[in-house]
């Protein structure tokens, strides 16, 4: 018997789509402007761990929104993080000039007003580029030119790469078009020998099927396989998804995730046997 991968099969609903654009509007400018509070961050060092948590709030929060919304297609969630992304980067560039031009927070109004007409835009950047406005630890030498406009793209690939490689790795959640909602997913509660190779592992499914499960050896405490069951009553096909899971024997509280398996269709019989035998537990409904 053959595997098949989940693929979405209809299409998002227009209007929820509308709704989405325009939350991640709401949300973009909202983060961009708080991503501006770095500026009066002294240590410069904490500033770039500040911007990987940017794009990564950015990712997390679209996908929050895409599943409330019900937004299935990555396609879709890819224009719609590289829309969030470049509202967010340019309502911090606004309030960062706002800022520097008058050294004071500005007012929404300040904000909106130039927002949307944004006087002398570029020719303040290259002021900016030109003077800069802060310097390396205790040295008095102003960060500028060449070198102040190459922390300036980094920056901004930091931010552009992290937001839509979180999207684009991140694994698929079955949706029901039948029954118009998210499969839940249900974690096996056991412990699984660690897997690596997916081609190996349905080379091995499609003649075992479900009884390779049965056989399969207990993992160790801090490396494992975790199999999930995306299970929906009334559904004539469930999915299985495979994580392969390393925790740090020094720090119990990071986990190395590997997405071994993305969700393949299996029977619902089989998924009712595995839930049977091994028992499971819910995760959250934004469990990511």
């Amino acid at each position: 018997m053959n595997y098949t991968k989940y693929r979405p099969e209809g299409s998002s609903n227009l209007v929820n789509i509308g709704f989405a654009f325009i939350l991640c509007l709401i949300l973009s400018l909202f983060l961009g402007c708080l991503y501006n509070l770095t500026f009066l961050i002294p240590i410069i060092y904490f500033n770039v761990l500040i911007t990987i948590g940017f794009g990564f709030v950015l990712a997390i929060s679209l996908q929050i929104i895409a599943k409330l919304l019900k937004i299935r297609e990555r396609k879709t969630r890819i224009y719609l993080v590289i829309f969030s992304t470049i509202i967010a980067y340019y309502s911090h560039w606004i309030a960062y000039i706002l800022y520097i031009t008058s050294q004071k927070i500005p007012t929404l109004f300040e904000f909106f007003s130039y927002w949307t007409y944004p006087r002398n835009f570029f020719l303040i950047i290259d002021e900016i580029n030109t003077y800069g406005t802060w310097s390396f630890g205790f040295s008095n030498i102003p960060v500028n030119g060449i070198v102040l406009t190459i922390i300036w793209i980094v920056e901004a690939l930091i931010i552009f790469f992290i937001a839509i490689n979180y999207i684009l790795k991140f694994p698929e959640n079955p949706f029901s078009e039948k029954l118009n909602k998210w499969y839940p997913k249900l974690t096996l509660e056991y412990d699984f020998a660690p897997m690596y190779s997916q081609k190996k592992f349905l080379s091995n499914f499609k003649e075992s099927r479900i009884n390779l499960f049965l056989d399969m050896d207990k993992g160790l405490a801090n490396k494992f396989a975790s199999v999930s069951i995306f299970y929906l009553e009334g559904e004539n096909n469930q999915y299985l998804a495979i994580d392969t899971i390393f925790i740090e024997v020094r720090n119990n509280a990071k986990k190395n995730i590997t997405h071994v398996l993305t969700p393949i269709k299996i029977s619902t019989s089989e998924a009712k046997s595995l839930i049977s035998k091994f028992g499971t537990k819910k995760e959250f409904f934004l469990d990511f």
